[in-house]
């Protein structure tokens, strides 16, 4: 993962909990009839991917703020996401930034490692050019 990735997340304490978030996501989701958003932190993304089951439900929302303090004890921030991208589902049947990056922007397969993914080319795409996921009619151009 590139360090300049994870520098990223701000400093400070990890409830691994949005109360604010989920409140709002709540409220919404009731007077809509509908989920339409969501207020999960990261933390409960991570444990929802790794640990519980996928299906919407307010026993696993339950389970994810009942075990994302105790995760947020065990691991940093940096930790959680690092683990959170490197578990998440990018389409193309990537799993992982490293595996995105390889899937999108066609690294080469002899890249050693994902702390030689540049950050550009693992997260960002330049102003001028377009990202193969996003509109598939141009390539990056080559470095």
């Amino acid at each position: 993962m590139p360090r300049s990735l994870l520098k990223i997340v701000p400093s400070g304490k990890n409830s691994g909990i949005d109360v604010a978030g989920i409140t709002r996501a709540a409220l919404d989701n009731v007077s809509h009839g509908h989920v339409v958003s969501g207020g999960s932190t990261i933390t409960q993304q991570l444990i929802k991917m790794r640990l519980l089951v996928n299906k919407e439900s307010v026993m696993r929302k339950l389970q994810e703020i009942t075990l994302a303090p105790s995760v947020t004890q065990q691991y940093t921030k940096q930790e959680v996401l690092n683990m959170y991208l490197n578990t998440a589902y990018y389409g193309e049947q990537a799993y992982g930034v490293e595996a995105a990056a390889f899937t999108y922007f066609d690294l080469p397969e002899n890249v050693q490692g994902s702390s030689s993914l540049e950050i550009g080319y693992s997260s960002v795409c330049d102003a001028g050019w377009y990202c193969k996921c996003a509109l598939r009619t141009r390539s990056l151009p080559a470095s």
